[in-house]
């Protein structure tokens, strides 16, 4: 008889173009969007088999930080359609298979960058650049 082991980590699949849906653009993109409106952030998950997985406790951390627009890199933009109402905070749209935060931006905050940051239980980090209007 004898006895191994091993480690392992399971890492979900983080759909979309590169990771987050649509309205927002591909990780090489800043965002551009209306300051006081709200952003809805968008993103699937799945497991290993390809199932759709839902539950909200898999998401660790939202985070914005403002940085220096001269701080993001990214040459291309992408105009976000935004809504003017909406509840803010994070949940999970079960008929499109998709997380979905919606991000309450204040007027104040135009002429700003911002960075999301999405931490999942897993370990993984996304992000997506923001510049408000």
């Amino acid at each position: 008889t004898g006895s191994s082991s091993c480690s392992y980590q399971v890492i979900y699949n983080f759909l979309g173009a590169g990771g987050f849906s649509s309205p927002l653009g591909s990780p090489s993109t800043v965002n551009t969007a209306k300051a006081g409106s709200t952003i809805p952030v968008k993103w699937q998950l799945t497991d290993g088999s390809g199932g759709y997985i839902s539950d909200l406790s898999v998401v660790t951390s939202i985070t914005f930080q403002q940085v220096q627009c001269t701080d993001l890199s990214n040459a291309m933009t992408s105009e976000v359609p935004t809504t003017t109402s909406g509840s803010s905070g994070l949940h999970y749209d079960a008929t499109a298979n998709q997380f979905v935060y919606n991000w309450n931006t204040d007027k104040s905050m135009a002429g700003n960058c911002y960075v999301l940051k999405l931490k999942l239980n897993d370990g993984s980090q996304y992000q997506a650049d923001f510049s408000l209007k």
